[in-house]
């Protein structure tokens, strides 16, 4: 709830630190820098300390707690990019010491448990665009007469107080006649060419703090179960020294070059079909209903990100539901098969047609969510998770939303909302094709694996055998000794 209030918000927190799309996104790009540290630095404490899991998510709840209090009341880029920062860093731990209590919970059969707490995640950025819907900004279309320079007739009007503002908003010609005033008032239209005025100020720092109270309520929580010690299974790495924890061969059982080969394409995997897909997707669209022909108000694009949301949601619960019958890799093809007919038919037919990118929008959340999670758990099927492995994932993650957060507010400033949809579309493509890649190396081990299987099986045969005709002679030896005797 707290990281998914950026999207329904992103326009207010534009107009509160001065600036466009493509400026805004270099803020927002600082969670998926922090991100990149957190899932690193994340991985390693959750390996090297793997008795204080439960303490260092207390820490890093609280620091993001504070990063989702201060963001609103930020006036200038830097330091909301630094408090996204934080945010993101929490992110980072947060989820990789998550996906570590469960594995050691949970073990081979943890596809379900991983489904639920990626379902948690769609549950609270479902009700963040109606947690932030109250705090928005309303805004009206300016009239004709008093678009460009004509505004400027108003200007002498800026000293009314806020009880005038009140007194003017309730009179019928309010909108016609003074609606450039407000806007001038507030400051929120940054743009001679607007085509829309504010008529009530943005109060989203109520929202922030909504999400910054949930927050803290989880702390003692955390702490219970640190304190409480309930029996886990630790993740078993043999001398967990620096080295160990970072090597590739610790989780496929010692062969480490094709440890190495998989963790780099499980690294692109989430660095285009998650950091270029579901992070771009989720921040923009808020902007992108607005910005397109459909040309979306803020309550409607507050009530379209929820029904994206409640796609993710349903995608998340089908992949709790399936996780038992159906191989993750399976899973895997279906999902992003419907993802990208999702993405193109919203890149060429949706950005002018309301209906489809209701459907469509929702579609797309039910195929994106699971991606993730039936990742994780198409890796755990095939080789040892350890929170190295995690965090390797949430890196590839982080590194694409650094990148492609940025790219996709910079096409929407400057090329429009078709642009940054064309990269989405790309990025669901290229994630396939890595996803097909993958599939080929490990149906190609696994094939080697059952040969040395079948090899070693016949060699403890035959070495039984061996033993047992040893045993057999010895025993015809002794006998001879006793007749004699």
């Amino acid at each position: 709830m707290a990281l998914e209030l950026t999207g329904p918000s992103l326009q207010d927190l534009k107009d509160r630190v001065d600036s466009n799309y493509e400026e805004i996104a270099r803020a927002v790009i600082g969670r998926s820098a922090g991100f990149f540290v957190g899932s690193f630095g994340g991985g390693f404490l959750c390996d090297r300390f793997q008795r204080h899991v439960d303490l260092i998510l207390v820490a890093f709840l609280c620091v993001a707690a504070v990063g989702t209090f201060i963001i609103p009341w930020c006036s200038v880029l830097p330091l909301l990019w630094f408090m996204f920062v934080l945010q993101g860093m929490s992110e980072g731990v947060l989820a990789t010491g998550a996906h570590v209590v469960i594995l050691r919970l949970w073990g081979e059969e943890t596809a379900p448990s991983v489904y639920s707490l990626h379902l948690s995640y769609g549950i609270g950025a479902f009700l963040s665009p109606l947690v932030a819907k109250p705090f928005l900004s309303k805004s009206a279309p300016i009239p004709d007469g008093l678009k460009g320079g004509n505004m400027s007739l108003f200007a002498n009007l800026s000293t009314h107080s806020p009880l005038d503002l009140q007194i003017l908003q309730s009179t019928p010609a309010f909108e016609t006649v003074f609606g450039a005033l407000v806007s001038n008032i507030t400051n929120n239209i940054t743009h001679a060419n607007s085509t829309s005025y504010v008529v009530s100020q943005s109060t989203i720092e109520y929202g922030y703090s909504i999400a910054g109270i949930a927050l803290s309520v989880m702390i003692p929580f955390g702490l219970f179960f640190q304190i409480k010690r309930f029996p886990k299974v630790e993740i078993k790495i043999k001398d967990p020294t620096f080295v160990n924890i970072f090597s590739p061969g610790t989780c496929a059982e010692g062969d480490t070059v094709f440890g190495f080969k998989i963790f780099i394409l499980l690294f692109l995997f989430y660095f285009h079909g998650i950091g270029g897909v579901e992070h771009s997707w989720g921040k923009y669209l808020f902007s992108f209903a607005r910005e397109s022909e459909n040309h979306f108000s803020k309550d409607e694009a507050a009530v379209l990100n929820s029904v994206y949301w409640g796609g993710f949601c349903l995608g998340r619960i089908s992949g709790v539901l399936f996780s038992k019958w159906v191989h993750p890799a399976v899973l895997l093809v279906i999902v992003l098969s419907g993802n990208i007919t999702s993405s193109a038919i919203l890149a060429f037919i949706g950005y002018r047609d309301r209906i489809v990118m209701w459907v469509f929008t929702f579609l797309f959340g039910v195929t994106v969510s699971v991606i993730f999670g039936a990742c994780v758990a198409w890796t755990n099927h095939y080789m040892t998770v350890t929170g190295m492995a995690v965090g390797v994932l949430y890196i590839g993650t982080a590194a694409g939303g650094l990148l492609y957060q940025w790219l996709a507010g910079y096409l929407l400033q400057y090329y429009g909302p078709n642009a940054m949809m064309y990269m989405i579309l790309a990025c669901g493509v290229v994630a396939g094709g890595l996803f097909a890649t993958m599939q080929f190396l490990m149906m190609t081990a696994s094939v080697k694996d059952n040969e040395k299987d079948s090899v070693s099986d016949k060699e403890s045969k035959n070495s039984v055998n061996e033993y047992e005709l040893v045993n057999c002679d010895e025993k015809v030896e002794d006998m001879h000794k006793e007749d004699k005797v």
